[in-house]
This record gives structure tokens, sequence and C-alpha cells, in this order.
């Protein structure tokens, strides 16, 4: 009979563990199963079950840790991409506003007005610079990855 209850209860601690690689939610679950079932196999001085559970148990804490890293890295990513479009669109916009103040200075120069021409240069150049200061964000948000 013990034999059964102990064989049934390695069944049930190899489904709780693979089920512990499939959801990082289940960890705490998981583990505090599995050290349940080792007190049980303590108690009744199970030593083969007691070793087979502590192995199992070493390799949950292993695999959610390793999938907790993976998370981590996951969000942290997903983070520094979201920062990259965010920096993408600004600069974006800085370029339509070149175009625009382009068009601006085009006139200017047509009209041969040189104080116009002057501060659409001067906005120009102060444009472009904002975006080099953009684009080196994005380098930086891109090494630490």
């Amino acid at each position: 009979m013990k034999k059964v209850v102990a064989t049934l209860a390695i069944l049930a601690s190899v489904g709780f563990f693979a089920s512990a690689q499939a959801s990082q939610n289940n960890c705490a679950s998981q583990r505090a199963n599995i050290e349940g079932q080792i007190q049980n196999a303590q108690r009744q001085g199970n030593s083969q079950q007691l070793s087979r559970l502590q192995s199992q148990l070493a390799q949950l804490n292993a695999t959610c840790t390793a999938s907790n890293n993976n998370n981590n890295n996951n969000s942290d990513q997903a983070q520094a991409q979201k920062k990259i479009n965010d920096l993408q669109k600004q600069i974006a916009a800085k370029q339509k506003e070149i175009g625009q103040i382009q068009k601006e200075l085009n006139d200017a120069q047509a009209k041969g007005k040189a104080s116009k021409i002057a501060k659409y240069e001067k906005k120009i150049q102060g444009k472009q610079d904002d975006i080099r200061e953009l684009q080196q964000k994005i380098d930086q948000v891109r090494a630490g990855l």
C-alpha cells in the first residue's frame, strides 16, 4: 500500500513539475506542493521518495528562476523597444518640422529676405541638433540591450 501511495505521489509531483515549467505563476504553488510531499516522505521514512522529491524541488527552483529571468529580460527588451519607438516618432516629427521650415526658407530665399533666411536656417540647425541627440539616445538604448 505504501508503494502505491508513494508511486501516486511521485506521479503527481512529476505532473506538478511539468506544469511549473509551463507557467511561472504556478511556481509558488508547485513548490509548496512538493515541499508538502517532502514532509510526508520524511514522516513515512521513505528515503527514495524523499530523494526524488528533493531533486524535483531543485529542478523546479532552477526552472522558475530561469523562467523569471527570461520574463525580466523580455520585459526589459519590450521597454527598450518602446523607448526606441518613441524616440523614432520624435525624430519623424522633427524631420516633418524641418520640411515645413525648409519651405519657409525657400520662400524667404526667393524673396531675398536675409533676416528671415538666417532665422529659418537657425531653426533648421536647431531641429537637426535635436535629431542628433535623439539618435544618440536610441544608440544608448540599443547599447544597453
